[in-house]
């Protein structure tokens, strides 16, 4: 199966922490988005994983994973969701038919 990770920025300053996004917020000396690529990589049954976000920003911390689809965010929530289920689709359409 392939996995949809959700790393997008939202511009509400409420949703972020200090001003960031959570997703590059540093956990042992690494970003939380790279702790939950790196579970997902270990996960045996996950094949592709495609991180939703700012792309600029993800491409450089994932680049070394070649099971990682960086996909630019579309806006909020359900629109990243669905930007990461299209740009699946794209990869490999009538998949699911």
């Amino acid at each position: 199966m392939d996995a949809i990770v959700l790393a997008g920025t939202h511009s509400n300053p409420r949703r972020l922490i200090n001003g960031h996004n959570k997703a590059f917020l540093e956990i042992g000396g690494r970003p939380l988005v790279r702790h939950v690529v790196d579970a997902l990589v270990d996960a045996s049954r996950v094949r592709r994983i495609y991180v939703v976000g700012p792309t600029e920003e993800l491409e450089p911390l994932l680049a070394d994973v070649a099971a990682v689809r960086c996909v630019p965010q579309q806006g909020k929530f359900v629109r990243n969701g669905w930007a990461g289920v299209h740009a699946r689709d794209a990869e490999e359409p009538g998949l699911d038919e």
